[in-house]
């Protein structure tokens, strides 16, 4: 063999020990499993995306990057037990990490776990005063337990610090409304309309504020104006709306009758705005509605 068939022959054999050592690294084999899954998890194939996370936990189990995006595959897919195990796993492994905190603070509140929401809060609040997620997950936490003087004052500050959040507003209403702080209630739900005016959430909330109010006109307007949000809008359904609320207003809608207005609407999410404009509207049979 010639010299240089030599060093082509030396030079094959070291490329092949670098390549077995990569492989058997486990730093780079748990990166590149945790990279394959952000890109299954940036098209929104978050079961591929998963796949690629569990492989990766299980070269290191205390890989806290690899638990918090299972964790956030989980939430997509609304699978919210496992989230929950990921995002304990998480911040047990990232106590600093500030989103899986307060993500975590978000489902223990779903499962009305106010106490330890709001410790999940503080937690955020201590290392970043100024986080406005970490003060509206305090104010509905203190909300869960009655204390609207506090959870007002959250989410005030929440707003103050986020200002072009319709979220913070429309939040701020809703607790404004349970404090009967009508007029700054609907000043609320005026401006999160105003700094988001596709937000179907916040045309529904201004919806029931104003059926409270009593003004039907107004409180059907912003129902339609949630409906054609959805996208669901047809001609066969907003006819449907239409002769719904026409009779309740006309107080010619008896109680037989509604039932099966309702479940006319009720095949889909927009079946949620029918049958809330259905309830309302009803009460304007009332001698009390103009």
């Amino acid at each position: 063999m010639d010299r240089i068939g030599k060093w082509l022959c030396v030079g094959g054999m070291l490329a092949m020990v670098l390549l077995a050592g990569c492989a058997s690294d486990p730093n780079l084999r748990k990166q590149e499993y945790l990279e394959s899954g952000n890109r299954y998890f940036e098209q929104h194939k978050y079961r591929e995306a998963a796949i690629e996370y569990l492989n990766a936990i299980q070269v290191d189990k205390s890989f806290a990057d690899a638990h918090y995006k299972l964790a956030e595959c989980y939430l997509q897919e609304g699978n919210w037990g496992s989230a929950y195990v990921e995002l304990y796993r998480t911040v047990e492994l990232q106590p600093n990490n500030s989103k899986a905190q307060l993500e975590l603070g978000g489902l223990l509140l779903t499962s009305k776990q106010f106490k330890s929401a709001q410790e999940r809060s503080q937690l955020v609040l201590k290392q970043d005063p100024d986080n406005p997620d970490a003060h509206i997950l305090s104010a509905n936490a203190y909300a869960g337990i009655d204390d609207f003087q506090q959870s007002l004052r959250q989410m005030q500050m929440a707003s103050q610090l986020a200002p072009n959040r319709p979220e913070s507003y429309l939040n701020l209403g809703h607790l404004q409304q349970d404090a009967s702080q009508l007029a700054e209630a609907e000043q609320s739900f005026h401006k999160a309309i105003a700094l988001n005016p596709k937000s179907m959430e916040a045309h529904l909330a201004l919806g029931n504020f104003l059926t409270q109010e009593r003004r039907w006109t107004e409180a059907e307007e912003q129902d339609r104006l949630a409906l054609s949000l959805r996208g669901v809008a047809g001609p066969q359904r907003d006819a449907e709306i239409g002769a719904v609320t026409r009779l309740m207003r006309a107080g010619r809608l008896s109680e037989v009758d509604r039932a099966p207005a309702i479940t006319a609407l009720e095949d889909d999410f927009a079946a949620a705005i029918g049958t809330a404009a259905a309830t309302r509207y009803t009460t304007a049979n009332s001698p009390v509605a103009e």
